[in-house]
């Protein structure tokens, strides 16, 4: 038995004695009280507690489903992906693969999502919509379209027009390419940020390297390689490597930030 794990047995069994006459029911009352105040810290420690001493998996299922849902709303997704998950090895809870889904989908493990799905046969409601989403998330946008039309039958022409606006002009921010722009700025210093429309960056990057190699070039003529070398090389190398990585960065903010704009356009269409 591993020392933390050793220690999680003394610490409950420390605190059995010490609540010696509160039975399991009681404990379930009270982190259930915890739960509608959403005290998170408590419901995880009692919820802990609970699942420690029911050996007749009394409370096991809903206990896991309640510290899930606890965490998720912290925002501890990946703690709570491992209580949903114990909650469903023991029945498909629709209630614990939705949880499941929506923290797949809070932490980009899209495939994963779909994979969690598939639990369910034919999901309706929220779940065709968490089902969409992982679909917008992996960009195949024709899918998602497909999915968003099925579970909003009822859209208007003006709704259903722009729906399909939206869902086109994300697909084309899907096209922008970080490593593309990575390499374009390999290629000419700037090309990178004038490919991802950040003009102001693109024209300044290439205005410094070209300053840069000037000076090299210069010194080289008026000194010395070596001096050049060593004066003026290294801030080149530095600006030059770093206009490729700003490139990246550059194209996955803008292509990040568009694609979470967009879908907060869709979800505004498609409410229900």
């Amino acid at each position: 038995m591993r020392c933390s794990e050793f220690f999680r047995v003394i610490v409950l069994l420390f605190v059995s004695q010490v609540s010696s006459g509160q039975t399991l029911d009681k404990t379930f009352a009270l982190f259930t009280k915890f739960y509608s105040l959403h005290d998170s810290t408590q419901i995880e420690d009692i919820g802990n507690r609970i699942l420690f001493f029911d050996s007749l998996d009394l409370y096991r299922e809903i206990t896991e489903q309640m510290i899930g849902r606890s965490l998720e709303f912290a925002g501890h997704y990946k703690a709570a992906s491992y209580h949903y998950k114990e909650a469903i090895l023991g029945d498909n809870s629709t209630a614990a693969i939705e949880g499941l889904a929506r923290c797949q989908l809070a932490t980009q493990n899209y495939y994963d999502c779909l994979k969690t799905l598939e639990k369910l046969e034919s999901p309706t409601g929220n779940l065709f919509f968490l089902t969409a989403s992982a679909y917008y998330g992996l960009g195949r946008m024709d899918t998602c379209e497909i999915l968003f039309g099925k579970l909003v039958k009822n859209l208007s022409a003006v709704d259903s027009v722009a729906l399909h606006k939206l869902l086109k002009t994300a697909a084309k921010n899907e096209k922008l390419n970080p490593i593309i722009a990575r390499n374009l700025s390999i290629i000419l210093p700037g090309l990178g940020q004038l490919y991802a429309g950040d003009i102001k960056n693109g024209i300044n990057s290439m205005a410094l390297n070209a300053f840069l190699i000037w000076g090299f070039i210069h010194t080289w003529q008026t000194y010395s390689f070596i001096d050049s070398y060593i004066s003026v090389f290294p801030w080149f190398q530095r600006y030059y490597i770093g206009s490729a990585i700003h490139a990246r960065d550059i194209a996955e903010k803008k292509k990040a930030r568009k694609k979470e704009k967009y879908f907060d356009e869709i979800v505004k269409v498609i409410a229900f």
